[in-house]
């Protein structure tokens, strides 16, 4: 009899050790559980990688800036990330990003590549909806607003493929308001865009063999768009923009993956700085992922095989900017860049 209550005893200890060896896996089960909620809660927001990839693009992005051999001005957004949820600064030539309110230990860096004989401004940018990238002679800045003007690029020198170009000049949008058919672009009670852009292909005349996407104001499909603009050895979009009320801008955008990269933005800066001589409008050469962009959007006009700028002009809410859209200053400034592109870089 004492042996069998010596063995019940034991049968219950060891259900009992069994008990508690299953309860501390269960609390080790919920305490894993808590860590990994908690983890993918931060993935979910997205703030450990976006901080991460942000302080990598804005380091290769200031990479870039430096390595470029004219004046330049860029403006960086991110597509898939809101900048103005983080803080950015450099320091020791690391670009920091961080969290708005977070501690220091919450930053992620990523160093950059400088160039000491340029002097750099990059303050703290605390609200940014993009970020705005100058470098002007020996001089780089770095702010969440436009920097100081681009008064001349200077514009590296290219030897253009071909001496006698067939340009094709693509006005922007295109109305057909019989059938309520087409693409007005942006309107306002003083300015249509698809008219304005019209009549600026009408005057232009730049020396060249040259046609137009479309020679009055009707729209045209991007498929037919694309057609015409592939037998072009140069290709000129002209757009009006589209910014916050405070900005004067002429914006030519290139197309970052073309094999004709360094030509466009050759052509693009002997373009602007005809604006910029001429003008109050601020300049700014913008390269775009061409790949990334919607099947109906204007800059898929940047073919890869040709010398092609996009150039968006003045500011549709900007009233001021507006009453500065002249068509034949605008269609001059055009000529004059082309021609220049040629004659400087024979």
């Amino acid at each position: 009899m004492k042996k069998r209550g010596r063995l019940v005893l034991n049968r219950k200890a060891e259900i009992t050790n069994e008990i508690y060896n299953v309860l501390i896996q269960i609390i080790i089960i919920i305490m894993i559980l808590v860590a990994c909620m908690s983890y993918l809660n931060s993935v979910k927001k997205n703030t450990l990688f976006e901080k991460m990839y942000l302080s990598r693009d804005v380091a290769l992005m200031m990479n870039t800036i430096y390595a470029a051999p004219e004046n330049v001005k860029v403006e960086y957004f991110a597509a898939n990330a809101n900048l103005s949820d983080y803080t950015f600064e450099s320091k020791d030539y690391y670009v920091i990003v961080n969290e708005k309110g977070k501690d220091i230990a919450h930053a992620k860096y990523y160093k950059y590549a400088t160039d000491l004989t340029f002097e750099e401004d990059f303050p703290l940018i605390t609200n940014a909806d993009l970020i705005m990238f100058l470098k002007n002679n020996n001089k780089v800045q770095v702010d969440e607003e436009t920097p100081d003007t681009i008064s001349d690029f200077f514009c590296s020198p290219v030897i253009p493929g071909n001496n006698d170009p067939y340009v094709i000049i693509d006005p922007g949008h295109g109305d057909n308001p019989l059938f309520d058919l087409g693409d007005p672009g942006y309107v306002t009670d003083d300015i249509q865009e698809s008219t304005f852009t019209t009549q600026i292909s009408e005057v232009l005349n730049a020396g060249f063999d040259y046609d137009v996407t479309r020679p009055s104001d009707y729209y045209i499909t991007m498929f037919e768009r694309l057609s015409v603009l592939s037998r072009a050895d140069v290709i000129i979009s002209i757009h009006l923009g589209n910014y916050s009320e405070q900005e004067n801008a002429v914006k030519a955008f290139i197309s970052a993956e073309s094999e004709k990269k360094q030509e466009s933005i050759t052509l693009a800066c002997h373009i602007l700085n005809n604006f910029a001589k001429n003008s109050q409008f601020d300049v700014a050469i913008i390269p775009v992922v061409v790949s990334e962009l919607s099947n109906e959007d204007p800059k898929l006009v940047l073919l890869a095989d040709k010398v092609a700028v996009l150039l968006e002009i003045g500011n549709i809410n900007n009233k001021e900017s507006i009453e500065l859209l002249d068509v034949y200053e605008i269609a001059a400034a055009i000529n004059k860049g082309i021609k220049d592109y040629y004659e400087k870089d024979e």
